[in-house]
């Protein structure tokens, strides 16, 4: 199964709109998770918060990061605009170390740098190594780079970028020795197998507890959240998260794992497989045998149960008596519906004299069958019996209530699955 890394920082900023708040503000801001490269885009400026400046400016277009050191070590990186035109400009502060969102300070780091003002010769900026500068800016003072940090481990700063000009995305890429802080790097995130979800409705839908899986995504639950999606957007952005139980459907699902803490998050996809495996059709054999068919096309094992009885691997059920019976089928994990059937093997005698034996010719419950027709005829070919609809299958030898002389009668059975029995009863009064 693939597992698909989405670190809180590679989400696409469209997907952001769809938060409370968005994140042109420093207490909405994304949390950076690692050394990834960062593709966003920006939109509105938010609340006006980088306040007087050396750089000269203000936010347009901005979007605040903000980062945590895992490793100490130099940090820099280089932003390029999707767009290579020369009037596409991106500026930045950086404020920190462990400054808050209420009070922020001066910038240690600022560029304004009008790219095609200061005749650079392409729209990058970002913090490098050969760089001596700490500001620069506005319009065309400076080159764009200036030099990059000097950071300890856990430290925490503030990255706003900003786009006064131009209307393209953009991607960041980290440089240095420094390593930035993913809290789920020290978990084992796992893929998960296709799930296979029982369906013996056949309906295509299934209420299903994904929380089951939740030790099977993740070694360590202590500070984390784990959420399920129907669709991958969703997923990234944290929305439309599925209940538990989910009604899920056939097709790709995805798991959210967030750590609480830093919001540092990963998306691990898994299909779901919907299966509804059912007994196709029954057949009676010398009255008294079934067979059961299926929809199953596998050489995988298929087991056989009549009535709750043990299962097994024939689908034959052999001396079967007469009534009603149950039957279903086991294919892995999934057990079918329940399908009704009947044996009928009527007695081939009657004695009405009240001995309690054979005085009637009877069938327990055949009158709940739907479309059943029961007809006895004399020797004549008149009709002597025939059954009502709802009513009690029963004939004691009479005919209006008088009755018949002893001989024999022939009968008739036709039910609604296609069967037809016909016979001889005797009657012996």
């Amino acid at each position: 199964m693939v597992k698909t890394c989405f670190f809180l920082i590679l989400i696409c900023f469209t997907n952001l709109l769809s938060a409370q708040g968005l994140p042109n503000d420093c207490v909405n801001f994304v949390q950076v998770c690692g050394n990834y490269d960062i593709h966003l885009d920006v939109s509105g400026a938010g609340i006006q918060e980088i306040g007087p400046n050396v750089c000269q400016s203000q936010e347009n277009n901005s979007l605040w990061l903000r980062f945590t050191i895992k490793q100490s070590g130099t940090l820099g990186f280089t932003l390029i605009p999707e767009s290579e035109s020369i009037q596409e400009d991106y500026d930045f502060w950086i404020f920190g170390p462990n400054v808050s969102c209420d009070n922020l300070g001066q910038a240690i780091r600022c560029s304004t740098t009008n790219p095609a003002a200061a005749l650079q010769p392409d729209n990058h900026t970002g913090l490098n190594e050969s760089s001596v500068d700490f500001s620069e800016g506005p319009g065309p003072d400076g080159d764009s780079f200036l030099q990059w940090l000097e950071v300890a481990q856990g430290e925490h700063y503030f990255l706003v970028i900003d786009r006064p000009h131009g209307n393209s995305a953009f991607q960041l890429s980290w440089t240095g020795t420094a390593v930035l802080d993913n809290p789920l790097l020290d978990y084992n995130v796992y893929s998960l197998s296709p799930i296979y979800i029982c369906d013996p409705e056949n309906d295509g839908v299934e209420l299903y507890d994904l929380n089951y899986w939740n030790s099977e995504l993740i070694n360590n639950l202590e500070n984390i959240e784990i959420t399920y999606h129907a669709t991958e957007s969703d997923a990234v952005a944290a929305t439309n998260a599925l209940p538990n139980p989910a009604p899920l459907r056939h097709g790709m699902h995805y798991a959210r794992i967030t750590h609480i803490n830093s919001k540092c998050f990963e998306i691990v996809a898994f299909m779901v497989n919907m299966f509804g495996y059912q007994i196709e059709s029954l057949e009676i054999k010398n009255n008294n045998q079934i067979i059961v068919h299926t929809n199953i096309n596998s050489s995988e094992s298929v087991y056989y149960r009549i009535n709750g009885g043990p299962w097994q691997l024939s689908p034959v059920f052999y001396d079967v008596p007469n009534g009603f019976h149950e039957l279903e089928i086991k294919f892995g994990d999934c057990v079918s519906d329940i399908k009704n059937t009947y044996i009928l093997q009527p007695s081939n005698v009657i004695t009405p004299n009240g001995d309690a034996l054979n005085d009637v010719w009877y069938f327990p419950k055949l009158q709940e069958i739907q479309g059943v027709n029961v007809v006895i005829y004399d020797r004549y070919g008149k009709i002597v019996f025939q059954s009502i609809a709802d009513k009690q299958i029963l004939w004691d030898g009479t005919y209006h209530g008088r009755k018949l002389p002893s001989g024999g009668y022939w009968y008739q059975i036709s039910l609604p699955d296609g069967r037809e029995l016909k016979g001889h009863i005797t009657l012996i009064d």
